[in-house]
């Protein structure tokens, strides 16, 4: 009897400090987000072994350490140089690891937002007071929100039509977030 209340005590312990090591576990975990977009200035790049990290700064001031390699964007053809001053948009997996927040680049969306094109199939329309907002799929399903009106469009103002409904598409403009949708301010349509 005495030989199983023993047992039975340390059955008890071993479970105990199981739960406790799952808790303590659980409480150093990162805080993980998938496909997240993170769009800014480019600090900072430093070389490693499969790629760069580069230090990212949104416009409202948070910054990103981002792991770009070729292991993590799954091809060669994907992997692209930031360079340091530009505006970039990159979209992964984020991680906040203590007081840093980190993106493992899965894509990188734009190596230069302020001069972005994109090709793809409009979707569909949104009228507003002087043009219309293209939602337009690119080839890799990636989804953009493309601001089309004269006054955008500038000395290009003669290139504004409306675009139909599955017709393939070509846009350059400054490419930003809204909320975590990819909008371009279309300056240039090409024909």
């Amino acid at each position: 009897m005495q030989s199983n209340i023993v047992f039975f005590a340390i059955i008890c312990m071993v479970l105990q400090s199981a739960c406790t090591a799952v808790k303590s576990a659980e409480a150093e975990a990162p805080i993980s987000k998938k496909n997240i977009y993170v769009s800014g200035t480019v600090e900072r790049i430093e070389a490693g072994k499969d790629g760069y990290t580069a230090d990212i700064r949104t416009p409202n001031d948070q910054l990103f350490v981002a792991i770009v390699s070729i292991p993590n964007l799954g091809s060669m053809e994907q992997f692209r140089e930031l360079e340091v001053d530009k505006q970039v948009t990159l979209k992964g997996e984020s991680r906040q690891l203590a007081d840093e927040s980190r993106l493992i680049a899965r894509n990188i969306i734009s190596t230069d937002n302020q001069h972005f094109e994109v090709s793809g199939e409009v979707h569909s329309l949104k009228y507003g007071v002087d043009g219309y907002t293209a939602k337009i799929i690119r080839s890799d399903k990636e989804i953009f929100y493309a601001t089309i009106s004269i006054p955008n469009l500038g000395e290009q103002h003669s290139k504004y039509r409306e675009f139909k409904p599955g017709e393939p598409i070509t846009v350059v403009g400054e490419l930003w977030l809204l909320g975590h949708e990819l909008q371009i301010t279309v300056r240039d349509i090409k024909i």
